[in-house]
């Protein structure tokens, strides 16, 4: 019985011993497996290490491992440790398993502290679990507790994704990510960045997060922005754009410095117990790489050989997609004609460049046109061979040196009498495709001088007026004027502005085309024909002169300084003084010679005192009977003379302010008039009450409007000055009297001197009505 009860009690006290757990942790194969306990996440989460008393670690473990979500496919990532119990008695015995999630953060949530007991761990959570494992054998004895702390963490920061420069390549409508990480976006996109489309940073991209998913700026800790170049200027509003004003205006490719930041909500799980960041460096780049594109002309079908085209048929334009609508200054496309640059015009007169010298048909023109873009783009080269052709026939001239009279049908007061020059198809000019046959005829072969201040007129060789021309038979030296006529620059003139011409000049029985040729018989009277060809090789012109040649002439008259003004008047200046003397008219005869005395004189009798027009009529009869054409001399007299004034006085003069002002007024005559009745200009304006300086103008104006404040000569002025040099006067009222400072008698004056000796004191003064006397105190100050 003893040893039995021995036996109970031994096998008593040995079921009285714990069962030992212990946990398998070799298969951990994840970095940073089997931490020991006291940990740095578990001790910042409060899971202290526990030290026994004889200085071993009690049954508490930790770890961190990362959340099955940032496992690479290799890495079998976070496990469970397994346990197990041993009891000396029993053997191996089962083990109780408890968990407890202590700090939770799901995706895009923040770490939260929680206290929750689920029935398994969940490896894909990020926070902090606690295992705890306890066991008891059959007997009832508990093993000791075995706490196992296991941190998931989350040390991957958010990545690449959405359109992230340098995260990935390729082109995106306007936008071209390169492999660098940065963005170049295309400026001539017309379609696109006209309509307002622009590069967000945070509402055109977002990162992935492993564990967070997908994070932007409306769901995360999110950041981007835009700055300059060169200065780190920050660009306003860039964090949702970039500003739609960068887009225009610009030149060059502009860059810009960009910044991307985004942040996982990993927090205490994260890498140093932070938020995970993602961040993103780089420039975006504004530029324009597309090429314009030249439009063509309306190009005419061919340029006259001779002329400058208008601008319109060769000028053109341009289109670019940026430079349309970029708010830029466009470039002017250029244009090279047969290699030669010009601007805005150009001319194909004659010279070697533009036609073949001396042959019958012009080259080609070939246009060639370049440009680029504000942005430096060229376009492509466009070119035009324009044909370069000679439609018109030369112009010859046989009564003017130059029939140019810049688009007018009258030259100098000369009337074409061939209808009406013709007028070409010029740029800015008129050019005359048909000689002009006759300006005002005359009889005679008197020359028509033109003044040398007319242009477009060659006065150096002026030609002979008329068209038809009287020969006196038998008059040598009338032969010499006919021989002039026949020479170039003299007696005819040709041009073609494509190419030289020649000109045959010869005598014919008549003016008629096909009319057989003659010779010229100064002493056999008849009618001879004076016929001029010009060509240009491919052009013809012809004009004819005819000469009437008979025995008996006119005289012709000459009229003596004929005219004196371009319009074929002679004017003289209107006097009451004067008397107007005529210079008078020659007569010649081919046979009397000289017979000026025999002139006769008639018309109108010139009054220079009053203004108008006057003709005087010149004649004159040879021996024959012949008698000239009459001459007229038309007279106009002008009045142009100004009226002179004169000052009445002297012409400055000063009055006192408030003092009534006199003026002494002018004088005024005329030299066709006589005296004048003035008028004054700022007498009205002169007031006394006023100080200041006033200037009066006197003038006049005669019967012919001639004022003569309006000439050349100045109107007599007079200033005036409105000075104020009085002084003032007091006057003082006492009991009914007046009283006057320069009063020093009696009473009043004592006081009055009082009063003014209070400069250098006060004095006091006593009036008693019932005294005489007047009783004063002085008190000196």
């Amino acid at each position: 019985m003893k040893f039995a009860l021995a036996f109970t009690a031994l096998a008593s006290a040995a079921n009285n011993q714990a069962p030992v757990i212990s946990l398998n942790l070799a298969d951990c194969t994840y970095t940073g497996c089997m931490h020991p306990q006291g940990s740095g996440r578990t001790a910042a989460h409060g899971l202290e290490a526990k030290t026994q008393a004889d200085g071993k670690s009690d049954n508490s473990f930790a770890d961190e491992c990362a959340v099955s979500q940032n496992h690479l496919p290799s890495d079998p990532g976070c496990q469970e440790p397994e346990a197990s119990a041993y009891d000396h008695h029993d053997g191996a015995i089962d083990v109780t398993t408890s968990y407890t999630l202590f700090v939770s953060s799901g995706p895009k949530e923040n770490p939260t502290p929680k206290h929750s007991t689920p029935s398994s761990i969940d490896l894909s959570v990020r926070g902090e679990w606690i295992i705890k494992y306890d066991a008891s054998d059959k007997d009832g004895n508990e093993a000791e507790t075995l706490t196992f702390a296991l941190i998931l963490n989350d040390e991957v920061a958010p990545a690449c994704s959405g359109n992230i420069p340098g995260c990935h390549t390729g082109a995106d409508g306007y936008r071209t990510y390169l492999e660098n990480g940065n963005l170049e976006i295309e400026l001539c996109d017309a379609t696109d960045l006209a309509a307002g489309m622009t590069w967000s940073p945070v509402s055109q991209t977002n990162t992935n997060d492993l564990y967070d998913g997908s994070l932007d700026a409306s769901n995360s800790i999110f950041s981007s922005g835009l700055k300059q170049q060169g200065s780190g200027a920050a660009i306003s509003g860039s964090t949702s754009q970039v500003p739609s004003n960068l887009y225009k205006g610009i030149t060059s490719a502009l860059t810009l410095n960009y910044e991307i930041t985004s942040e996982d909500f990993a927090g205490i799980f994260g890498t140093q117990n932070k938020n995970n960041v993602f961040t993103k460096t780089g420039e975006v780049v504004l530029q324009d790489t597309t090429s314009p594109v030249i439009t063509s002309p309306a190009w005419p079908a061919a340029f006259e050989c001779g002329f400058s085209p208008a601008a319109v048929d060769y000028t053109t334009d341009y289109t670019d997609c940026y430079d349309d609508w970029g708010a830029t200054t466009k470039s002017t496309v250029s244009v090279k004609v047969n290699d030669a640059a010009i601007t805005s015009s150009f001319s194909v007169f004659g010279d070697a460049g533009f036609y073949v010298n001396g042959a019958t048909k012009p080259a080609d023109v070939t246009l060639v046109y370049d440009v680029s873009d504000t942005h430096g783009n060229p376009a492509q080269t466009v070119s035009k061979t324009i044909a370069l052709s000679d439609t018109l026939a030369p112009t010859l001239y046989i009564t003017k040196s130059d029939g140019h009279t810049n688009g007018e049908s009258t030259a100098e007061g000369d009337v074409c009498a061939h209808g009406g020059m013709t007028t070409g198809a010029t740029d800015g000019d008129s050019t005359y495709t048909d000689h002009c046959t006759a300006f005002t005829t005359k009889d005679g072969h008197t020359t028509y001088t033109h003044s040398s201040d007319e242009t477009n007129v060659d006065t150096s060789a002026t030609m002979e007026d008329e068209t038809q021309i009287q020969h006196s038979a038998g008059y040598a030296a009338d032969y010499n004027f006919i021989v002039e006529l026949m020479q170039e620059g003299t007696g005819y003139r040709c041009e073609d502005a494509c190419a030289s011409t020649t000109t045959t000049v010869e005598w014919h029985s008549s003016c008629s085309s096909g009319a057989s040729g003659a010779h010229f018989d100064m002493r056999t009277p008849g009618t001879y024909y004076l016929k001029y060809s010009c060509t240009d090789g491919t052009h013809s012109t012809t004009a004819c002169r005819t000469f009437i040649n008979v025995d008996k002439t006119r005289p012709i008259i000459s009229v003596i300084d004929a005219a004196n003004q371009n319009d074929g008047t002679y004017v003289v200046e209107a006097s009451r003084d004067n008397n107007y003397v005529d210079a008078g008219a020659t007569c010649s005869d081919m046979i009397d010679g000289n017979i000026s005395e025999d002139v006769e004189v008639s018309g109108d009798v010139v009054n220079m005192a009053a203004v108008g027009t006057y003709k005087i009529t010149y004649n004159c009869q040879d021996s024959a009977e012949q008698t000239a054409i009459a001459a007229v001399r038309t007279v106009v007299v002008k009045d142009t003379t100004c009226p002179t004034c004169t000052l009445t006085g002297d012409a400055t003069k000063s009055v006192e302010a408030s003092f009534p002002y006199e003026d002494e007024g002018s004088s005024c005559t005329d030299t066709l008039d006589g005296e004048l009745t003035p008028y004054v200009v700022g007498l009205d304006a002169v007031n006394v009450e006023e100080t200041g300086v006033y200037v009066i103008t006197y003038t006049a104006t005669d019967a012919a409007q001639n004022d003569a404040a309006q000439c050349d000569q100045t109107a007599p002025t007079r200033t005036v000055t409105v000075e104020d040099n009085l002084k003032p006067v007091i006057s003082l009222q006492y009991r009914g009297q007046q009283l006057m400072a320069e009063s020093t008698s009696s009473v009043n004056g004592w006081v009055i001197g009082a009063v003014a000796s209070a400069v250098s004191g006060v004095a006091l003064l006593g009036y008693a009505a019932t005294r005489k006397a007047t009783v004063a105190t002085s008190v000196p100050v």
